[in-house]
């Protein structure tokens, strides 16, 4: 008999433990229902770009092509503002973007701390902001996860001296906040998306 009791003893606490598995799985899948996940929407990267200079673009879309080298063929190019200058942005078929400065020419390869903290001011996030202070340079972390900013990565994290304790993150590859988070976000969606997740 003595089977038996380590049976229903092992039964009972295996049970307790997936109830409150449950319990997490469902207390923190509410919590999502109610704060969304950080992210930065086409719509909010719009309306918080800096003014596109119009007037300080010198080179064509062709020209500025040139410069990567042979133009092979890209899927997408689009004209916006980088680190207070006009710059295009061209995507390749595998996903890649290249950045070329649309006043001189200049390819932007990579961001050095005081420019990354530079775009993260001049953007719209900053307003109310009484400055900003970097953080790191990181491939991936708990709110860049999702596959659509791989074309962007790496990525520069920067903090705002703000009420919401906002946290930036700039392109190493177009000069541009491509997702922010705050504070509020960041401590519901440990507790609602991250321990729902495992």
């Amino acid at each position: 008999m003595r089977w038996k009791t380590w049976l229903y003893a092992v039964h009972r606490w295996l049970g307790i433990g997936m109830c409150l598995l449950i319990l997490l799985w469902f207390a923190s899948g509410i919590i999502m229902m109610y704060v969304e996940y950080p992210e930065l929407t086409y719509e909010e990267f719009l309306e918080r770009q800096p003014a596109l200079l119009v007037d300080e673009v010198r080179l064509s879309p062709l020209q500025a092509a040139q410069r990567l080298g042979p133009v092979s063929g890209y899927t997408a190019v689009s004209l916006a503002t980088s680190l207070g200058r006009p710059a295009y942005q061209f995507e390749t078929p595998a996903g890649s973007i290249h950045t070329v400065f649309a006043d001189n020419g200049e390819l932007l390869s990579e961001l050095n701390e005081a420019q990354a903290i530079e775009a993260a001011l001049a953007s719209g996030f900053a307003v109310g902001a009484s400055g900003a202070s970097y953080q790191r340079r990181i491939d991936m972390d708990q709110w860049t996860v999702t596959a659509s900013l791989n074309p962007f990565r790496p990525l520069h994290r920067v903090a705002l001296h703000d009420e919401a304790g906002t946290q930036l993150y700039v392109s190493d590859v177009t000069g541009q906040v491509v997702r922010d988070s705050d504070r509020r976000e960041r401590f519901w969606n440990w507790l609602g998306s991250t321990i729902h997740w495992i």
